[in-house]
């Protein structure tokens, strides 16, 4: 699966339905047929929808079972957040899935909804919202707060 980024704005109907931007459509290759899993960002507050490929969400479940014990806090608590609030979206024939009014209303998304690739998985934002998220990253790396590692060493990234 290709990875998802860049940014961008789409309107959202009546109905709650928006088009998914072609290049991250593209980057579901077949997974497009499974559909997305849409839940709020709670690393962000709710401020904003991730949306994660069928097969992520499944890694995750995996994850869980081999880290946690089925009946721990810790696993029963990372399902409920996740597995509970999660809906599962499906793309019509011109590339839209219907965002549900609980999922708009927590992210406060009502006429535009914003794109953001985030690399294996992408947000849906507000705009207004995001713009003063986006300028609060940018200043925390423009002031050193943030280094980015990578392990291993990717060949042929420079330094």
């Amino acid at each position: 699966m290709a990875l998802f980024f860049s940014e961008q704005t789409n309107r959202v109907d009546k109905k709650g339905r928006v088009s998914v931007p072609a290049q991250f459509r593209s980057a579901l290759g077949e997974a497009l047929t499974l559909g997305v899993a849409a839940f709020p960002a709670f690393s962000l507050n709710k401020e904003a929808i991730e949306v994660w490929p069928i097969a992520r969400l499944e890694q995750l479940q995996d994850s869980l079972d081999r880290n946690y014990d089925r009946f721990s806090e810790d696993q029963k608590s990372l399902a409920l957040l996740i597995f509970a609030e999660a809906r599962q979206l499906s793309f019509d024939d011109t590339g839209r899935v219907m965002l549900p009014k609980v999922l708009l209303n927590t992210a406060a998304i009502s006429e535009e909804a914003l794109f953001v690739g985030q690399g294996r998985t992408f947000q849906v934002w507000n705009p207004k919202r995001y713009a003063p998220h986006k300028t609060s990253i940018e200043k925390r790396a423009a002031n050193g707060e943030m280094s980015l590692t990578v392990f291993p060493t990717i060949e042929g990234a420079g330094s």
